[in-house]
């Protein structure tokens, strides 16, 4: 009878209670507002609040126990619920000449910048056209095609001028330099010329005396 009794002692269910579930909770990771949600599904009229599990954490801790802290716990949880990265859309030959007409290009600007990235694409002035056209249906500020050849002709021109600027800047510092040269040159040549004079007075000067 005592062994029968003993064995039903042993395989009772150990009766769940605020303290166990909480603690369950943290050593499984759970931060404190899930270990709360936990025991407040067990016990809904229970007034357990998150400062009570913050004390069932330390009491672990303080017992030795290897569950980690609030922050911890936060901070996994964090990791755990956070979406994975996502996947950089791959171009294609459309979308690069979208975004090369968005960029202000020219239809033939948009075909050289598809070829150079997917030198196998087909890729048409028609196509460019449409593009262009769709884009600015959408409503997005893309110039036209005599706007952006315009822009690009202007911007060639005006690199040229900066060109032809920078070469009579340099062709005017090395008529300086040159300048400067032929003027040292001289001074040179006038000097050797006193020194040369004063040599032959000086000789002439020690004959006649």
């Amino acid at each position: 009878m005592n062994d029968t009794a003993n064995a039903s002692a042993q395989t009772k269910p150990k009766r769940k209670t605020i303290n166990s579930i909480a603690s369950d909770a943290i050593r499984e990771g759970l931060t404190n507002e899930q270990a709360l949600e936990r025991v407040l599904t067990e016990f809904p009229y229970a007034r357990t609040t998150k400062a009570t599990i913050g004390k069932y954490r330390r009491m672990l801790i303080d017992e030795g126990e290897d569950v980690p802290t609030a922050a911890q716990a936060r901070a996994e949880a964090g990791r755990r619920t956070a979406p994975p990265p996502r996947r950089p859309k791959r171009e294609t030959p459309g979308s690069l000449a979208l975004d090369a007409l968005r960029e202000g290009k020219t239809t033939q600007q948009v075909i050289d910048t598809v070829k150079a990235e997917f030198p196998q694409a087909r890729m048409t002035r028609t196509m460019v056209s449409s593009y262009r056209d769709r884009l600015r249906g959408r409503g997005e500020a893309v110039p036209t095609a005599r706007e952006a050849t315009a822009a690009a002709a202007a911007d060639f021109n005006l690199l040229v001028a900066d060109l032809e600027d920078a070469k009579a800047a340099r062709a005017a510092m090395v008529t300086k330099a040159e300048m400067a040269a032929m003027e040292s040159r001289l001074a040179w040549r006038i000097a050797g010329g006193a020194v040369a004079a004063g040599i032959a007075a000086a000789a002439a000067v020690k004959l006649l005396s």
